[in-house]
């Protein structure tokens, strides 16, 4: 029972990437390798092509306070939920004072209370160490698992202790168990008894010449050695044609956008000329002749006007039902909501008046940009309800993308009839608007109510309006139902 440390042999974890099929994974901070070691020597020719059998060691302190049942809770935390495929090595160091009927030893407590599931302890194994440690070892033959619980003693005991490992795998050394016959395996687990690690050394150093381990780590390490310059070589090269490509292609796209803008900066320029031509008589002519455009202001390349209309481009299925549903926002406002259904009916879907809309805006012709004036002063008398998305909230919704483009175009009319469109529009579910619009409306007390034979009205003549029409409908009714019971009779 050699106390030397192990640091390194052709088994240890540090050639890991030969065998990927035995990790070894450990948290015990000791430098020894003598347990991975031990393991691949053995398993190297047992251990099925394309399998996998994990190595775990672990190591916890056992405080002198520690009840039996602490203890075990101890070893269950430190046991993973799955260890199919693996070999577990848990050392304790016991810091209990053990006496007579006071306590029993960390690894007997595990042997006779540790519950787990499909595993059965290997009494001969505690039997064998019993003189020498505390030893518990349990095996799941099903998951090809084993745990071992040992006194953490010293290396003498840790190596020791890996002698038996044949008995505790035994479905790898059932077909070929470890005996005389193989003088070099048995050489091996013999030299783990001995006082000094030289005939271990010796072991580990034979067997790994037996497999021809140094040729395979050639092979593994040096794989790609004699490309590994002109990979290098080809990697840097493919980039730097990469990015010249892509610096050809950003020239390409630059010159491109530079022709682009020349040739619409050309037209535009051909534009000018024939407006400069002229005198913006066309534009002049064009609003003159619109009734439904007010100018107000044109100043530095500005232009302010009011357009007028009728709210008329909107989507009629919607408006019944925002106006058939008693929860809808237009009836969220201190007015009577049967007057805001009966005149909403009498506008959006019989048709049978309509209402007027206007709003101010201002064209920037130089810096391509179109405001709707929200908050504007129309004149008093004014006939027209400012829309409430723009007089309010100076939205303009889709259309303001049109209109900067038209103006980019040098086309002021397309733009200015843009305008008119918005005007002319509104959005039923754009529940905000409506509801400030039925406030504004009924609020106001101007006649911007029209009926088909052009006639106007506030909205609360046209409530009245609507109530009397009604009521002569309902009086009509009875009228024409009580000359009908006279020919009858």
């Amino acid at each position: 029972m050699f106390r030397n440390t192990i640091n390194e042999t052709p088994w240890s974890a540090r050639l890991d990437q030969v065998y990927k099929n035995i990790p070894y994974h450990e948290d015990n901070s000791t430098a020894d390798v003598s347990l991975i070691s031990t393991v691949r020597a053995l398993l190297y020719p047992r251990l099925p092509e394309g399998s996998l059998f994990k190595v775990i060691s672990a190591a916890r302190t056992i405080g002198s306070s520690y009840s039996d049942d602490r203890i075990i809770n101890e070893i269950e935390d430190v046991i993973p939920s799955n260890i199919a495929d693996s070999l577990f090595f848990i050392g304790l160091k016991d810091d209990r004072k053990i006496r007579n009927d006071d306590a029993k030893a960390a690894t007997l407590c595990a042997s006779e209370n540790l519950s787990l599931d499909g595993y059965k302890e290997v009494e001969k194994v505690r039997v064998f160490f019993q003189k020498t440690m505390g030893v518990a070892c349990f095996i799941n033959p099903e998951i090809k698992s084993t745990i071992i619980i040992y006194d953490r003693k010293g290396l003498d005991t840790y190596h020791y202790l890996q002698c038996v490992i044949p008995v505790c795998m035994p479905w790898f050394f059932a077909e070929k168990p470890v005996s005389p016959d193989d003088a070099d395996e048995y050489a091996l687990i013999a030299s783990l008894r001995q006082k000094t690690q030289d005939d271990y050394v010796k072991a580990l150093s034979i067997l790994a010449d037996r497999y021809d381990i140094a040729s395979k780590k050639s092979e593994v390490m040096l794989a790609d050695f004699g490309k590994s310059w002109a990979s290098k070589e080809k990697r840097i090269l493919t980039d730097k044609i990469k990015n010249l490509n892509e610096k050809i292609e950003d020239y390409q796209r630059t010159i491109s956008a530079y022709l682009i803008e020349i040739r619409e900066k050309q037209l535009k320029l051909v534009g000018v000329e024939a407006q400069l031509s002229t005198s913006g008589n066309e534009f002049a002519a064009y609003f003159s002749s619109n009734k439904s455009m007010e100018l107000v202001d044109a100043e530095d390349g500005r232009l302010t006007f009011i357009a007028k209309g009728y709210f008329e481009f909107y989507d009629e299925e919607l408006a019944k039902t925002v106006i058939n549903n008693d929860d809808s926002a237009i009836y969220e406002t201190s007015h009577d909501s049967v007057d805001v259904e009966k005149l909403f009916t009498a506008i959006f879907i019989d048709h049978k008046m309509r209402l007027r809309s206007c709003a101010a805006y201002t064209l920037n012709i130089a810096e391509y940009s179109v405001s709707g004036r929200d908050g504007w002063r129309f004149p008093t008398g004014f006939t027209y309800f400012p829309n409430t998305h723009i007089q309010s909230y100076h939205c303009l919704g889709d259309y303001r993308e049109s209109m900067i483009e038209a103006l980019k175009n040098n086309d002021m009319i397309t733009a200015t009839e843009l305008c008119g469109a918005s005007v002319r529009s509104l959005n039923f579910a754009d529940t905000t608007v409506m509801e400030r619009l039925v406030n504004d409306l009924f609020s106001s007390r101007m006649a911007c109510i029209e009926l088909p034979d052009g006639k106007l009205m506030t909205v609360k003549e046209a409530i009245e309006y609507l109530n009397k029409e009604v009521t002569e409908d309902v009086v009509e009714e009875e009228t024409a139902g009580q000359e009908e019971t006279k020919e009858e009779e």
